[in-house]
């Protein structure tokens, strides 16, 4: 995540954390595209889903405490915001006839979580940003052919995201007995539709060849802009010219210039293609490799 500053340099850090949905296909580091061979094929590739007989449930939970370590261009140290997170994921699978399987799951592989100490120096710009992605998914598979399987799925994409940042407020005509930091906050959230497919095919015992297309799913998200006023009490006894005449205290003024208001936004997750071949050469040795395409850096 890159935010700009006033030089226009730049402040790196971590960006998004990608799960891995289940520990069979983290245990093949994600390259499950073409073996999806459990439930979780419902996010790797829904297509698999066709070789499910009867009635399958499986739900898993991630606990994660992960660090995120940056620096301000010109500022002191280094800082890091190390958040713990939970998240928790549900599938559910059903063949009623040979060849049809229906699916459904819920799942969030997508997030992104910091906050900053209020010494850093960049809090100008961002205190904290999160960002959480939760998708209901909705799939039909079948095997029109023995051994090969198409799927198509409908997505809900449920997105919430805030973020935080001070502001330094000052008067151009008038020195402030305090310095004064405005904590802006934002939050918003939304749900939007999304479309995934995927393809398997068991060319023979021992190689299978996968691929999966998800659509990008566009969230309009719309909430409130807050601020807060850290030590407001004291600001009370601040006094300034007011405008009209006479005095005012500072923390009325900082109501007038700072007032709530609706914020509205567009978040997209990318659309995906991954293809995926797995093979197993000798009965105790298999080989998987995924190849994906997205486009995150959009």
């Amino acid at each position: 995540m890159r935010f700009i500053g006033r030089r226009r340099q730049r402040l790196e850090a971590q960006e998004f954390s990608f799960y891995d949905i289940g520990a069979r296909s983290a245990s093949l580091g994600g390259a499950f595209t073409a073996q999806a061979d459990d439930i979780t094929a419902l996010f790797y590739n829904p297509a698999g889903l066709a070789f499910l007989d009867g009635l399958r449930i499986k739900t898993s939970m991630n606990f994660s405490t992960r660090a995120l370590s940056a620096t301000w261009p010109g500022g002191e140290g280094d800082f890091t915001s190390s958040q713990n997170e939970i998240i928790g994921n549900f599938f559910l699978s059903w063949q009623p006839l040979k060849g049809i399987t229906l699916g459904a799951g819920y799942f969030s592989p997508y997030n992104f979580d910091s906050a900053w100490p209020a010494s850093w120096s960049g809090n100008l710009v961002s205190a904290s940003a999160k960002l959480y992605a939760h998708t209901f998914r909705t799939a039909l598979a079948v095997e029109p052919i023995e051994g090969l399987a198409l799927s198509a799925a409908l997505d809900v994409v449920s997105m919430s995201v805030a973020w935080d940042h001070r502001i330094p407020f000052d008067l151009e005509n008038y020195t402030l007995t305090h310095e004064i930091l405005v904590l802006s906050r934002h939050e918003a959230g939304g749900h939007g539709l999304g479309f995934a497919a995927g393809a398997l095919w068991k060319v023979f015992s021992g190689l299978q060849v996968g691929a999966r297309y998800q659509k990008s799913a566009a969230v309009d998200v719309a909430g409130r802009n807050v601020f807060v006023f850290p030590n407001s009490v004291q600001y009370n006894y601040d006094i300034v010219p007011d405008p009209y005449g006479g005095m005012r205290s500072v923390s009325s003024l900082l109501d007038l210039f700072y007032v709530p208001q609706e914020v509205t936004g567009r978040l997209t997750l990318p659309r995906e293609i991954a293809c995926g071949v797995a093979l197993r050469p000798l009965p105790r040795l298999s080989l998987n490799l995924d190849v994906e395409w997205d486009r995150w850096s959009e």
